[in-house]
């Protein structure tokens, strides 16, 4: 088991999700080595291929939300941060500055 039953209350507690969503809500600043990156980022992209409700492999995302549709003005289910916009802002914006790339032989 990843998380202990103590971890899980507290993600529970305090990382609730409500469905106006909290996109511009408080944010946290994480300190993780190249390695912890990668496996993040890894990690998230396996789930995007997996799990992500937007390509129809599950029903349930931390970052779905309900908006109103722009076209019709009904109410719908809609994914309020895509990861591949977030991700690849930490990608190309953030990594090239915090992590030397690989010299070339």
């Amino acid at each position: 088991m990843l998380f202990g039953e103590e971890q899980k209350r507290i993600i529970e507690e305090h990382l609730y999700l409500d469905d106006l969503g909290e996109l511009d809500g408080p944010t946290v600043n994480l300190e993780l080595n190249k390695r912890q990156l990668r496996f993040m980022l890894q990690a998230v992209e396996h789930y995007g291929e997996t799990m992500c409700p937007l390509e129809g492999k599950s029903e349930e995302c931390a970052l779905m939300l309900w908006t109103e549709s722009q076209q019709t003005g009904a109410i719908q289910r809609d994914c309020g941060n895509r990861c591949g916009a977030w991700l690849g802002k930490l990608v190309s914006e953030t990594i090239p500055g915090a992590f030397p790339a690989r010299r070339r032989r």
